[in-house]
C-alpha cells in the first residue's frame, strides 16, 4: 500500500519550534480540508495525509512543504514527486533581505494561504491584499509572488525607499521586469507619498500614512 508523505521544511522548526508539526497539520486541514498524522524518519519530519493530495499548485504552496513523496513499505521506499508552486516572483523578493521587526517569511505565507482558503469572491472580483501596518513590504511582496495586487500603509516614510531599493536589487539579480512610480495618495503634494511597483502579473503600492485613514488613502477600495 502506498501513501503520500509531505516533508516539512526545516524552516518550520525555526518558526514554530516544537509546534511545527501541529501548525503544519492545521494549515493542511484548513487549506486542503485533509486530516493527517505525523511521521518521523531519522531527523526528518513528515505529515501523512489521510487522503493523498495532488501535486498541484495548492499543495506546492503550503508554507511548510519542502517535498512530496510517494511512499511504499516493505521495505520503505520514498519516490519524490515534482511540485510546482507556479510563483510569479523569484524567492529573493521575499527572502532576500532581513531587518529588525521583519515578519517571518513562513508565517506570512501561512497567513496568506489561510486568507485565500477562506475568502469567497463573487463574479469577476479579484483578490486584493491590504496590509495596514506594512513595514518594508514583506506581505506585499508575498502577494506579488502569488500574483495578487496589494497595498500597504506604513507610518515610517523611510520604508518606501527601502522597499524600492530591495525591489530594484532583486529585479536586477533575477532579471525580473518591473516598473516603478511615485505619487501622493492624500490628494495633495507632499501628503502621503507612495511607491508603486508594477510587475507583469500584479502591482503593489506602499503608502506613507496612518492606517486609521485607510478609506481616504485608498478610496477605490
Amino acid at each position: 500500500m502506498s501513501e503520500t508523505w509531505l516533508l516539512l521544511s526545516p524552516l518550520a522548526r525555526r518558526a514554530y519550534f516544537n509546534q511545527a508539526a501541529d501548525v503544519a497539520a492545521a494549515e493542511l486541514k484548513s487549506v486542503l480540508g485533509v486530516e493527517s498524522r505525523p511521521e518521523t524518519r531519522g531527523n526528518l519530519d513528515f505529515l501523512v495525509p489521510e487522503q493523498s493530495p495532488s501535486a498541484d499548485t495548492s499543495t506546492a504552496r503550503l508554507s511548510f512543504v519542502q517535498a512530496l513523496f510517494e511512499v511504499s513499505d516493505e521495505p520503505l521506499q520514498l519516490a519524490p514527486r515534482t511540485l510546482n508552486p507556479m510563483w510569479h516572483l523569484p524567492e529573493g523578493f521575499t527572502h532576500g533581505v532581513s531587518y529588525t521587526g521583519k515578519t517571518n517569511e513562513m508565517v506570512t505565507q501561512l497567513a496568506l494561504n489561510l486568507a485565500l482558503a477562506h475568502c469567497q469572491l463573487r463574479g469577476r472580483e479579484a483578490h486584493y491584499l491590504l496590509d495596514p501596518m506594512a513595514g518594508q513590504g514583506t506581505s506585499l511582496l508575498w502577494a506579488a509572488r502569488y500574483g495578487i495586487n496589494s497595498v500597504g500603509i506604513e507610518t515610517r516614510r523611510e520604508c518606501l525607499e527601502r522597499l524600492h531599493a530591495h525591489v530594484r536589487k532583486q529585479s536586477k539579480l533575477s532579471r525580473t521586469s518591473h516598473k516603478s512610480q511615485t505619487g501622493f495618495a492624500g490628494g495633495k503634494r507632499h501628503s502621503n507619498p507612495f511607491r508603486q511597483v508594477d510587475f507583469t502579473d500584479s502591482s503593489l503600492r506602499l503608502i506613507n500614512g496612518d492606517a486609521r485613514e485607510a478609506d481616504k488613502l485608498h478610496k477605490k477600495r
